[in-house]
């Protein structure tokens, strides 16, 4: 048995694991740091093992119902025809997901997507020439490296969590089809994280520089960017405030010269 939680509190998962299984908590200590709960053993890290797999599944279940363990998620898989062959549309496809994961994983509510830094950095020193065989060789290295998107020979596929909202998934399909696009036409896309708390303007920036401007994905548009944070006018919180005071002064002036036109007819 190998299962791999995620907590900040690996005393307090030790604990629960010691409750629900009714087996007494060790700690070994150093070097290992592990603790012992009848036959699981877990480590620094939060990963549980055992030499059997008795009890998994029971176990599975309790941990994701105390949120030790993410539930799977029903996806929608997205396949795209793509020439994998072509050493540079997968270095920008790659530095396009990195930098847009954090947008992405708001816009799907989950931990969707992923390229990790080292990998980026490796395939950043290959030259564009790289084959496709050469990637595989380096995402075999760096396993962990890549989440939500799978490339094979000829084709990538994205692995959006399913909506039970039927708009979001055909916006999730026009998506995926635009990043592989840009990625295949762009000379160059930079791998920078895109963090901003103005999640809707920089959706919307992306969206267009993707070509999702157009009246043909106003629906997608307005699926992808339902839930964010922010306003998709304004880059600041300050650039929305001034605007609206204008607004409200601009309506406080023609009220005014109205006003002063009935007093003067009245006159």
């Amino acid at each position: 048995m190998r299962i791999e939680t995620k907590t900040d509190n690996r005393r307090k998962m030790v604990q629960d694991i010691a409750e629900f299984t009714g087996e007494e908590l060790h700690y070994v200590g150093p070097p290992t740091f592990s603790y012992t709960v009848g036959r699981l053993t877990i480590d620094r890290d939060g990963v549980i093992t055992s030499e059997t797999e008795e009890g998994e599944d029971l176990l599975t279940q309790y941990l994701q119902e105390k949120g030790y363990l993410e539930t799977p998620v029903d996806e929608v898989k997205i396949e795209i025809p793509a020439d994998t062959g072509d050493g540079k549309f997968l270095q920008n496809l790659l530095a396009m997901i990195h930098a847009r994961a954090y947008l992405l994983n708001r816009i799907t509510r989950y931990e969707t997507f992923a390229v990790s830094d080292s990998l980026m950095e490796k395939l950043e020193q290959l030259s564009g020439e790289n084959t496709y065989e050469t990637f595989r060789t380096l995402l075999t290295a760096d396993s962990e490296g890549l989440k939500g998107l799978m490339v094979e020979d000829g084709k990538v596929t994205f692995a959006f969590p399913l909506s039970p909202d039927s708009a979001k998934n055909k916006a999730y399909s026009e998506l995926a089809a635009k990043i592989v696009t840009k990625a295949k036409e762009s000379k160059r896309v930079s791998a920078t994280p895109v963090v901003e708390e103005n999640e809707k303007y920089y959706l919307r920036i992306w969206l267009v520089q993707l070509s999702m401007a157009g009246a043909a994905n106003k629906e997608s548009r307005k699926a992808l960017l339902d839930g964010l944070k922010g306003h998709t006018a304004f880059r600041t919180k300050e650039e929305a405030e001034k605007f609206s005071i204008a607004q409200k002064e601009k309506r406080a002036a023609v009220k005014a010269a109205q006003m002063a036109e009935q007093e003067s007819g009245a006159v």
